[in-house]
């Protein structure tokens, strides 16, 4: 394998850094704006809010490696449990006509390529 460059190392580890920074920011702006939701809408306390993002954030982490395959060797096996489980809940509430596959909801995300070994 070729060595990288010292300068694309550089622009790596920074893209990689600006990753981490960006699902930060998202995953706590998501947080505030569902504890606002949760106690405005519904009058949810303090103690069941907090419930709900410790739970939230256990999905979260258990389907992070879905939103991007190429780093996750299962992470086309996540995309396929969390269509499940989203689809059960829609097919339980009689809505499974509205429900949307993986690839219909994150069109951004590469599909996994199994006959050719990569990403389409």
């Amino acid at each position: 394998m070729a060595k990288q460059s010292g300068l694309l190392q550089k622009i790596q580890r920074r893209d990689h850094v600006r990753e981490i920074i960006v699902r930060e920011i998202v995953g706590q702006y998501d947080a505030d704006t569902i504890i606002i939701a949760l106690a405005e809408e519904f009058g949810f306390g303090y103690d069941r809010i907090m419930r709900v993002l410790r739970r939230w954030t256990e999905i979260r982490d258990t389907y992070e490696g879905a939103l991007s395959p190429q780093k996750d060797p299962e992470g086309d096996v996540k995309q396929e449990h969390l269509d499940a489980r989203i689809r059960a809940i829609m097919e339980n509430a009689g809505k499974e006509a509205d429900f949307l596959p993986f690839a219909k909801r994150y069109p951004a995300i590469d599909d996994v390529d199994y006959k050719g070994g990569g990403w389409k």
